[in-house]
């Protein structure tokens, strides 16, 4: 208990002996800029100049043909990628003939809470999405 007041004690004296510093520093820094005096500056008029009507640069710069990308990827890299986007595409296609052929049950629009019924619908969407799966594989869509 007595290290923790000494603790204390000591920051709180920091605390204050470097507030005490900072309020002395920053008083005789304002002594001193109050003690200068101000000196204005010259004020200087510019002429009024009339508006440049638009004047059209002599040389026109030549439109520089545009720059195409430069292609570092490998033709293996291409080849992935380019099955890759096929794959998606096939699944967003297959996705939108699920949700077209998929009909939710009239219950199923709003379970309100109940949790039979929630489990009921989530088992029968499961259901229907593997028989989609199987039809779809078939080829009978």
């Amino acid at each position: 208990m007595k290290l923790i007041l000494q603790i204390t004690l000591g920051v709180s004296f920091g605390i204050v002996l470097g507030g005490a510093i900072l309020i002395t520093l920053t008083g005789s820094l304002l002594t001193q800029l109050i003690k200068q005096p101000v000196v204005n500056p010259p004020v200087v008029t510019l002429p009024v100049l009339p508006a440049p009507a638009i004047v059209q640069p002599a040389i026109q710069p030549e439109p520089s043909p545009p720059i195409a990308p430069v292609d570092t990827r490998t033709t293996e890299e291409i080849q992935m990628q380019q099955q890759q986007l096929a794959a998606h595409e096939e699944k967003l296609k297959k996705d939108a003939l699920f949700k077209s052929w998929y009909k939710k049950p009239q219950e199923c629009y709003s379970p309100n809470d109940n949790h039979a019924i929630l489990v009921k619908c989530g088992n029968d969407h499961i259901r229907a999405r593997a028989k989609f799966d199987e039809l779809y594989q078939q080829g009978k869509f």
